[in-house]
């Protein structure tokens, strides 16, 4: 199984799990396989979208790093972090459309607000 990525040393070959520290979740997570590391950063290669297409190389930063571990392994810690996160996720979810539907009323309102007022004159014109 995969160790604590904090007392990993990134090794070519190495199989991870990549995504974007605080902004990307599970599902958006990918694999690579180290090509070269220096403690900072690494290159990584990866097959193309849904493994179609040439793979490609990219350098990116140790912090992307997720997990570590075979094909099998990552897949299930992907599949786990999804499943405990969702609780989370869906109540995030109800909050942005709860915050959607307060701003859309406020709109509204504002829009009525509006429609009520006489119309004046500014003056001058085009």
């Amino acid at each position: 199984m995969s160790k604590p990525i904090a007392r990993q040393k990134m090794t070519p070959g190495m199989t991870v799990l990549l995504g974007m520290p605080g902004h990307s979740m599970p599902g958006e997570w990918w694999l690579g396989s180290v090509v070269w590391a220096d403690g900072n950063e690494m290159l990584v290669e990866q097959q193309g979208l849904a493994g179609a297409g040439q793979p490609y190389k990219h350098l990116t930063d140790v912090s992307y790093v997720r997990a570590i571990g075979t094909i099998a392994e990552l897949g299930e810690i992907q599949r786990r972090c999804r499943e405990d996160l969702k609780p989370l996720i869906d109540a995030v979810t109800a909050a942005g459309e709860a915050l959607r539907a307060a701003r859309d009323a406020v709109y509204a309102r504002l829009d009525e607000i509006a429609a009520a007022e006489p119309m004046r004159d500014a003056g001058g014109g085009i």
